[in-house]
């Protein structure tokens, strides 16, 4: 179950701002951390669209670009933290006992892997958009890793999954799209 809020404000076409809360509801996840909010925020300035830019003949499209939120990862199966039996019967002589043993320990703490990730980025279009694309860095941090842990088998049970680790990836992204042939019968 989800719900979101968004909030987006633009002046004069060259400020951009937009704010966002969402918030996910999941059933796999333990009583007391079933919700997540992840909220976020991103703000622009279209620099092609400022009187003082000089570029206008070349650039018809130069946008900057910054955002930081926070997203949630679900990344397990429904149900995953109420416990479970399994059968395991039992021969007592010639005569076949009914048993059960645990097949999954139940975690109520059990929650939302979550990621920071702050990107900052810039648009461009130049020669009327013939040649355009988008530039970014990003840096995200994400916590409280859904992971499969061994524990000691005195339980019946190996492994469980928890709430552990954390990794960080940053990157470079740009792409570059481009109407190279452009005629009434044809496109390339």
């Amino acid at each position: 179950l989800s719900q979101m809020l968004r909030l987006n404000y633009s002046f004069a076409s060259r400020y951009l701002a937009t704010i966002t809360v969402r918030r996910d509801g999941f059933s796999g996840f333990g009583a007391q951390t079933k919700w997540g909010i992840f909220p976020s925020a991103a703000i622009g300035w279209n620099l092609a669209n400022e009187d003082f830019f000089s570029l206008k003949d070349l650039f018809n499209q130069m946008k900057l670009r910054a955002s930081l939120g926070l997203n949630g990862n679900q990344a397990i199966g429904a149900y995953e933290t109420i416990s479970r039996l399994t059968t395991a019967n039992i021969a007592s002589g010639t005569v076949t006992q009914i048993g059960y043993k645990p097949s999954k320990l139940g975690l109520d703490n059990l929650g939302w892997e979550s990621s920071h990730t702050l990107n900052l980025g810039m648009d461009f279009g130049v020669f009327k958009n013939r040649i355009s694309g988008n530039l970014d860095w990003y840096l995200t941090n994400t916590f409280d890793l859904l992971l499969s842990r061994t524990i000691s088998p005195v339980h019946g049970v190996t492994s469980i999954t928890s709430n552990i680790g954390e990794t960080q990836n940053s990157g470079l992204e740009l792409i570059i799209t481009a109407r190279n042939l452009v005629k009434t019968k044809s496109q390339w």
